[in-house]
């Protein structure tokens, strides 16, 4: 009976979509109606099977005389039958860090095979940041690591370096002892050196490597036994 209710709304939802028919012409063969009430039996029925999921780190909402206020974290909520899941972000009330159009793109740049297998995938990208048409209000901010060798004249493998791009130039601005790329604390490392020291309106962050999912994560660092950044570690870096 559900899924003949939904293949109605489905079917109604593309003659509405299409414009199928006039009004008259709906009145005349009852479709129109019939597909209404099926719908909206079927929607209701669907609610009622819903499970949902909190984030509980924090709190999510609260009820109050006005409404319900915003969400502090994630809220997940998925229907058990169909599997349609639901995702309400908490609302975005940061202040910009920087001027109003700046961007810093954040490359957690792990080589591993990729790079050292003489492919040289990750110098292709460096190619590609430094060959892209230059602005004062975008840069990328890379740190290097979890690769035996890299394809370039610019990046060492004896030592973790942090680079910026911008404007077609590439530019060394500092270096740590190598470390896993594959730990939390090397992830939290860079980006809180990295928003000290190159804050901007908008920040973004890219794991450029392999990616394994929620299975093995991101970021395989040869170096240190194939280890990645799982998605716990992502979490907490």
């Amino acid at each position: 009976m559900r899924k003949k209710a939904l293949a109605i709304l489905t079917a109604a939802t593309l003659m509405l979509a299409g414009g199928c028919g006039s009004d008259k012409d709906s009145t005349t063969s009852g479709t129109a109606p019939e597909a209404t009430t099926a719908a909206t039996e079927a929607v209701t029925e669907e609610d009622t099977d819903t499970e949902e999921i909190v984030d509980t780190e924090e709190d999510t909402a609260e009820q109050t005389t006005e409404g319900t206020k915003n969400v502090k974290s994630l809220r997940m909520s998925m229907n058990r039958s169909g599997g349609k899941m639901n995702i309400s972000r908490a609302e975005d009330k940061s202040t910009p860090m920087g001027e109003d159009g700046t961007w810093t793109i954040f490359v957690y740049l792990c080589g591993t095979d990729l790079e050292s297998s003489g492919q040289g995938s990750a110098t292709s990208d460096l190619n590609q940041m430094m060959s892209a048409q230059g602005s004062d209000n975008v840069r990328f901010v890379m740190r290097t690591g979890g690769t035996n060798q890299w394809i370039n004249d610019y990046f060492s493998s004896e030592e973790s370096e942090r680079w910026v791009v911008q404007n077609g130039n590439v530019e060394k601005v500092d270096s740590v002892e190598l470390a896993n790329m594959g730990n939390a604390e090397s992830l939290t490392d860079f980006l809180n050196w990295g928003i000290s020291n190159y804050p901007a309106s908008k920040m973004g962050l890219v794991f450029w490597d392999h990616g394994g999912g929620s299975i093995s994560g991101a970021c395989v660092d040869e170096l240190n036994e194939g280890d990645t950044l799982t998605l716990p570690e992502i979490n907490s870096a």
